[in-house]
């Protein structure tokens, strides 16, 4: 067993609970033959597990294995015989090849019997965008803050400080394409009693800010909370079955090799990273009823807004951002997902392409 303890400024500390350190063992994840992965594709493949488990668990990507040049989902699996289903994506201009024995990731253990719920309440980390807005200026001369700070003041009402502020947009909705496929209906998985105010409250906060609303659909996905390796959880839902069933989207992502090459003669360099992002585009109302999820006591809801771990949402967010930013790309900024670099070769430059 393990302490998870709570430490404060002054030193002292506080125990918040005990857990099984066991659930947050990580087990690798490996290519048992070579594989070559064509440029701007992505692979799908079964990989071995080094250690037998015969329990549902997130692949986690190896942050060593994505600087080949590829990368890999973060999905829910299920191992089969010590494999699991894997999926390689190539963004850039030339096919990578990959060789046996290499780690593609790591398996963490979803753990369905989270013991306390002071250690949930105050460690569980589903979407929010509550924590105050923060911009990081020291570097910059006296000036330079003092014109940047009047910059963003200016604008502050773009910066949502809480999940109630979150913006919708009409330039995209997403849409979940599943031809004659019968709806797919799962039972909730089982959730300890202690557990059950938890996901209840999170849901009411989703309800109270048109993230969701009630369903009555014929479709139907579990939920998931997961124990990550820092001892924090995740709220999840398992979407995997209506994922087999929806028609694939090819849009790509862009080129890592491009948004680098522009970067050059640039010197000054803005991040911004948009607050909850996938929460921001509404679902196509005839999809809605396809991404409804149960929980444990009989709740059945359904999304207004696009949840995370649907296999269409990347390319459904992509397409968006180059929609939103049209005009200004690549020259003013560069955008991948929800990450937007605002660049500059001057800072009088930087700050009008801020201001745009």
């Amino acid at each position: 067993m393990a302490e998870i303890v709570l430490k404060f400024p002054d030193g002292t500390t506080k125990p918040l609970c005990l857990f099984d350190s066991n659930i947050v063992d990580l087990l690798g994840v490996v290519l048992d033959e070579d594989l070559v992965v064509p440029a701007k594709h992505e692979v799908f493949k079964t990989a071995r597990v080094r250690n037998p488990t015969l329990n549902e668990s997130i692949l986690e990507p190896n942050m060593n294995f994505s600087g080949k040049g590829v990368l890999v989902a973060r999905v829910i699996v299920q191992p089969k015989e010590q494999r699991v289903p894997i999926q390689i994506i190539n963004p850039g201009t030339s096919p990578i090849k990959l060789y046996k024995g290499m780690t593609v990731g790591e398996l963490q253990q979803v753990d369905d019997e989270l013991r306390d719920p002071t250690f949930i309440n105050s460690k569980c980390d589903t979407p929010s965008a509550e924590d105050k807005i923060k911009f990081e200026l020291e570097h910059l001369s006296g000036e330079e803050r003092e014109r940047m700070e009047n910059l963003l003041n200016k604008h502050q009402d773009v910066f949502a400080e809480n999940s109630s502020e979150l913006g919708v947009t009409t330039l995209a909705e997403h849409k979940i394409e599943t031809g004659d496929a019968v709806p797919v209906k799962q039972l909730p998985r089982r959730l300890p009693n202690s557990l059950r105010t938890v996901v209840e409250d999170q849901v009411e906060e989703m309800l109270e800010n048109n993230i969701i609303k009630l369903s009555n659909s014929p479709w139907s996905s579990p939920i998931v909370l997961v124990r990550k390796k820092d001892g924090t959880c995740r709220f999840c839902i398992d979407f995997r079955k209506l994922n087999d069933v929806t028609v694939k989207d090819a849009f790509p992502l862009p080129q890592v090799a491009d948004l680098t090459d522009n970067l050059a003669g640039h010197q000054y360099f803005s991040t911004l990273d948009l607050a909850l992002g996938y929460w921001q585009v509404p679902v196509d109302e005839s999809s809605q009823e396809k991404t409804a999820f149960v929980i444990p006591g009989g709740g059945h809801f359904e999304f207004l807004r696009m949840p995370f771990g649907l296999t269409n949402a990347v390319p459904t967010f992509q397409r968006l951002m180059l929609a939103v930013l049209n005009g200004l790309l690549p020259l003013k900024c560069l955008v991948y997902l929800d990450d937007v670099l605002v660049v500059g070769r001057t800072f009088d430059q930087h700050l009008e392409f801020c201001q745009v």
